[in-house]
C-alpha cells in the first residue's frame, strides 16, 4: 500500500513541480538556446530535472523501508543533481562535472553499493573483482549517468527511455525478491513519467543535465541494488 502511495506521490509531485521549474528557469535564464544542431526554435527552459528529483525524493521518503542504502541513494543523487544544475546554469568544466559524479558514486559505495563479482560469459562462473570492486562500481555509475545524459537530445527521448528502463528494472527486481529496489524503480519511473507530460514534442521544457545525470545515476544504482 505504502509503495503505491510513494509511486503516485512521485508522479503528482513531478507533475506539479515542473511548471514551477519552468518559471524558475525563465527567471534565472537557465534556457537552451536553439542552433543549427537542435530541433527547437525558441529558447526553452532546461531545469526540469529539479522536478524529477523532487518527485523521486518525496516518493522515496514515503516508502515503508528506509535503509542505509536508501539514504546513500538520496545523498548521492542529490550531489549528482546539484552538479548537473550548476552545469546547466554556469557550464562548468568537464573535470569538475566528473568530480561531482565520482563523489556521488563514492557515497553509494560507502552506503553498500558495490560490484563484487562479474559473470564469466563463457561458462557462467563468478569472477571476484577483489580490489577492483570499488573502481569498477564507480566506473559503472559514472558511465550509466553519462550514457543517459547523451541520449537527452530529442523531445521525450530521455524521459521516455528512462521510464521504460525503470519499469523493466522493477520487474526484474520483483522476480529476484528485491522489493525495495523494485519500489524505488517504480518511484523513478513515476517521476520520469510525470515530467514527460511537459517534454513531449514540442517540449515546453528540457530536463537539463540536472535531470539526465540524475536519472542515469539512479538507474545505475538501482541495477546494483537489484543484484
Amino acid at each position: 500500500m505504502f509503495t503505491w502511495i510513494g509511486i503516485i506521490a512521485a508522479f503528482l509531485v513531478t507533475l506539479a513541480m515542473t511548471p514551477v521549474a519552468i518559471r524558475l528557469a525563465q527567471k534565472y535564464n537557465i534556457v537552451d538556446i536553439p542552433n543549427q544542431r537542435k530541433v527547437h526554435t525558441t529558447p526553452t527552459p532546461r531545469m526540469g530535472g529539479v522536478a524529477i528529483y523532487a518527485g523521486f525524493v518525496i516518493g522515496t521518503l514515503l516508502l515503508v523501508t528506509y535503509t542505509r542504502q536508501v539514504a546513500a541513494l538520496l545523498v548521492g543523487g542529490t550531489i549528482v543533481m546539484l552538479t548537473g544544475l550548476v552545469d546547466d546554469f554556469k557550464d562548468i568544466s568537464p573535470k569538475l562535472k566528473l568530480l561531482g559524479q565520482v563523489l556521488a558514486a563514492l557515497v553509494l559505495v560507502y552506503g553498500g553499493f558495490t560490484i563484487h563479482f562479474i559473470t564469466n560469459p563463457f561458462n557462467g562462473t563468478l569472477i571476484s573483482l577483489g580490489v577492483l570492486a570499488v573502481p569498477i562500481t564507480v566506473l559503472w555509475l559514472v558511465g550509466v549517468s553519462n550514457a543517459v545524459n547523451l541520449i537527452d537530445g530529442l523531445d521525450g527521448l530521455c524521459s521516455g527511455v528512462s521510464t521504460i528502463a525503470a519499469v523493466s528494472t522493477a520487474v526484474v527486481c520483483v522476480s529476484q525478491g528485491e522489493f525495495t529496489a523494485a519500489a524505488l524503480s517504480g518511484v523513478l519511473a513515476a517521476s520520469a513519467l510525470g515530467f514527460l507530460r511537459y517534454n513531449f514534442h514540442p517540449a515546453k521544457t528540457f530536463m537539463g543535465d540536472c535531470g539526465s545525470l540524475f536519472l542515469g545515476f539512479i538507474l545505475g544504482a538501482l541495477s546494483l541494488m537489484g543484484l
